[in-house]
């Protein structure tokens, strides 16, 4: 039950990240440092410009949804 609470967080995280570079990429800035931009650069080891950045940042995502489900049916079928 753990895993699976630690799994929706660590989407949950880059989903929120990805909200944020969106409104960065619109004009909204962070009142504070760093930049959306760079927290996710950091975070998940992606280079490029803003946008190729959220581009990879989506592929990420899907990936981890579709990784999410297929652990989920996996833990079903058992039952």
């Amino acid at each position: 039950m753990t895993a699976f609470v630690d799994d929706k967080l660590k989407l949950l995280a880059m989903v929120t990240r990805r909200a944020a570079l969106k409104l960065e990429l619109i004009g909204m800035k962070r009142s504070r440092s760093p930049s959306a931009y760079i927290i996710v650069k950091r975070a998940y080891g992606i280079t490029g410009n803003r946008t190729h950045v959220l581009e990879q940042l989506e592929i990420l995502i899907n990936q981890e949804k579709e990784a999410q489900q297929r652990e989920y049916q996996n833990v079903r079928a058992i039952k």
